[in-house]
């Protein structure tokens, strides 16, 4: 989503590559970081509440970094917008594997 928009906000901006590198790894870093804790958090919190705070994390925040006027700020929102997308994938994730291999008795399908 966000390398999509690189060359409207290097013009917009004024940035150089490495801001726009750095904007793109803020996103990946976001996803990164998260994504084995949304699992997590999903189990203790249930899917549905981690899966509403991923979509609106994700949403505000690349608002947020929509509105910025310079490029930490966008930064910033990205990492949040990657950060709801973990959340999100996390929580998809556990929903479609880790429910159905939560059982020993499940054990022999993958056999």
């Amino acid at each position: 989503m966000v390398a999509s928009m690189l060359p409207v906000i290097r013009s917009t901006l004024k940035v150089g590559i490495e801001e726009l590198a750095l904007i793109l790894a803020a996103q990946v870093a976001g996803l990164a970081v998260l994504q084995i804790p949304a699992g997590v958090l999903a189990l203790r919190f249930g899917s549905r509440s981690m899966y509403l705070v991923g979509v609106f994390l994700c949403g505000f925040s690349y608002v947020a970094a929509a509105f910025s006027r310079n490029a930490v700020g966008v930064q910033l929102g990205v990492f949040g917008g990657g950060s709801g997308e973990a959340i999100v994938v996390g929580t998809s994730f556990w929903d479609c594997v880790g429910n159905k291999y939560s059982e020993v008795e499940a054990a022999p399908d993958m056999i």
